[in-house]
């Protein structure tokens, strides 16, 4: 078997367990009335190892779109979704994909893992207070004017 096969069959169930731990971990009560102890420094990196995350995530996934000899690849992609719900994940799906949709899953996954261990994945769970934050910041910005 192929190294990128093994990572595709196991590293998509490591990353879901560690965003499922890291939510019961948000969502245990002592740990969210804890003021973070974190420095600043550290605050940003996670932000921008996040943000570069998802910036590669959202490229490679526009290029797959976007790109017409990739016409069959997003189907080919939820199909090995949907094979990876049912635990029973289909490899030669993976097998007949371009290189860059492994490597738009590999980046996708891998996002996943570094936003279970920041604060940022609570969004996840309840994305109506990362726009709740947006507008509080929108209109102390207006206010501070």
């Amino acid at each position: 078997m192929d190294v990128h096969r093994i990572i595709l069959l196991v590293y998509p169930y490591i990353a879901i367990a560690a965003v499922g731990m890291g939510l019961i971990w948000h969502y245990d009560e002592g740990k969210t009335d804890q003021i973070d102890s974190r420095g600043k420094k550290e605050k940003t990196i996670e932000k921008v190892v996040v943000k570069v995350l998802l910036f590669l995530c959202m490229a490679t996934g526009l290029l797959i779109i976007v790109d017409y000899d990739l016409v069959y690849q997003p189907k080919q992609l939820f199909l090995w979704v949907t094979s990876l719900i049912k635990l029973q994940p289909d490899m030669d799906i993976v097998q007949h994909l371009s290189i860059l949709s492994r490597v738009h899953l590999i980046l996708l996954f891998t996002f996943l893992l570094a936003l279970s261990f920041t604060r940022y994945l609570i969004y996840i769970a309840r994305p109506y207070k990362f726009f709740k934050e947006g507008i509080s910041r929108i209109r102390k910005n207006i206010h501070n004017r």
